[in-house]
């Protein structure tokens, strides 16, 4: 069974991961940046990933910093 901080940290990533995610498929439609121009926006599915990890990592982040504090 999980705990409820288990439970919390858990929501808070997945919910990190799909900011990154959104956050990245946006990036990639960037009119600064052209299709194949900037090496995040040269391969979609890299990009994806790689929003998708940097939001998992923030949301943890925030649970260490923030919520586990208190």
């Amino acid at each position: 069974m999980l705990t409820i901080e288990k439970r919390n940290m858990i929501k808070l990533k997945l919910a990190g991961l799909l900011v990154g995610l959104v956050g990245s498929y946006l990036w990639v439609y960037n009119p600064q940046c052209t299709i194949g121009g900037c090496p995040l926006t040269s391969n979609i599915y890299f990009t994806l990933i790689w929003g998708a990890m940097m939001g998992y990592w923030l949301g943890g982040l925030i649970f260490d910093l923030v919520i586990r504090k208190k």
